[in-house]
């Protein structure tokens, strides 16, 4: 069925249009053809129209709880999408998120976001594999495409320029200076220096691969980056070295176009940051038969004594009973002794005391803290990075 539109007639009285019936009818029919988006219901299932959430999309996200293991992965979020931040799974990494997570018939993907260095990875787990297979993606945060067109791994990087550098964004957070001390006399300072791993300096090259300039490069003692760039010359074994008479500005490509020289600093060490139960001490507390001071009886063997004063000999021998009496000291008050408690029905009363350790000190365990849904509350704890 198609939708139906009201006839208006014609302007301004309305003549020849629907009347208020034929108007209500088509408004109906509109509204009850769940072809139409107006009839659809709001949901997640077949034929509705999506509300804002659903399957993760459109929504803030958050916490799914119940998540301890793989398999609860694969049982609940089973052919869902979902961001929301993982607190509970052990096998997962606290410091990505947010997360989305793509669970199918027998694997679990994640697309995370690290935290700290802005890394993006892509997490696998198969049925039965307890450890995920990790890739990272390579982007501008953590690669660089040097003077030559080539990507290389990136940390702090600085080109260097006949007359300029430019910082990316990491190595900004280390305000480096540049000084041009003379023709192809460059200074960079202010500086961790060069990187203490991979690679640290790359020079352009032309269209045959060869270097378009000689460079030499040094630490000073203050810290400084020091760059030359040179004339090349054969020496005497036949090998491209610098002329140090002759220094050149680091030159331009044929075109015209400024090359510069790549340096790879050594990036400042940041903390790391993971997520850790918050737990509160409390009393250990152990089940034990409740004592009380209570009067003492103590029970003896008296003979029996007939009504005329003897004893009641019984198979030959004495006949005896027991007696009961109640202890008491030499001014007959009642002797008291710890004892256990026992209720109405004769059951041993128990009652939770706090245990002590060896040396008779109270025992205290770390207990998780839960929120008001019952799950675990974790806390950030930043670790510091040694120099």
């Amino acid at each position: 069925m198609t939708i139906q539109t009201v006839s208006l007639g014609t302007a301004p009285s309305g003549a020849g249009g629907d009347t208020f019936r034929s108007t209500g009818t088509k408004v109906n029919e509109n509204f009850t053809n769940n072809t139409h988006a107006a009839s659809r219901q709001v949901g997640t299932a077949s034929g509705n129209v999506m509300e804002v959430g659903a399957f993760g999309i459109g929504g803030k996200g958050g916490q799914i709880s119940g998540l301890s293991t793989i398999d609860d992965y694969y049982s609940k979020l089973q052919g869902k999408c979902q961001i929301y931040r993982n607190e509970s799974v052990s096998q997962m990494s606290l410091q990505y998120a947010p997360s989305m997570y793509l669970v199918t018939n027998n694997t679990h993907a994640t697309i995370s976001i690290s935290h700290s260095t802005g890394d993006v990875l892509i997490s696998s787990w198969y049925e039965g594999l307890v450890n995920p297979i990790v890739r990272k993606l390579k982007t501008d945060l953590n690669t660089t495409i040097d003077s030559n067109g080539f990507i290389k791994n990136a940390s702090p990087i600085i080109k260097l320029f006949s007359e300029k550098i430019e910082p990316n964004e990491e190595a900004l957070e280390q305000e480096p200076l540049f000084e041009k001390v003379d023709i192809g006399h460059y200074l960079i300072k202010n500086t961790l220096g060069f990187a203490k791993e991979s690679w640290w300096i790359e020079v352009p090259t032309d269209s045959n691969g060869n270097r378009i300039c000689a460079v030499e490069y040094q630490t000073l003692e203050n810290g400084d980056i020091e760059i030359k760039t040179y004339k090349k010359k054969l020496n005497e074994d036949g090998d491209i070295v610098a002329n140090l008479d002759m220094p050149i500005d680091i030159p331009n490509n044929s075109k015209g176009e400024p090359r510069w020289i790549d340096i790879r600093l050594h990036s400042i060490p940041k903390p790391t940051i993971h997520k850790v139960p918050r737990t509160e001490k409390q009393p250990r507390m152990i089940q034990q038969l409740k004592y009380a001071m209570q009067p003492s009886y103590m029970t003896r063997l008296t003979d029996l004594i007939d009504d005329q004063g003897q004893v009641v000999i019984v198979e030959g021998k004495p006949f005896q009973k027991k007696e009961t009496y109640l202890v008491t000291d030499a001014q007959g008050i009642a002797t008291l002794t710890k004892q256990p408690l026992v209720n109405e029905k004769g059951e041993p009363v128990f009652e939770l005391v706090q245990a002590l350790d060896s040396e008779g000190k109270p025992i205290f365990d770390d207990v998780p803290v839960l929120d008001d849904n019952g799950n675990q509350i974790y806390d950030e704890v930043t670790y510091e990075p040694q120099q």
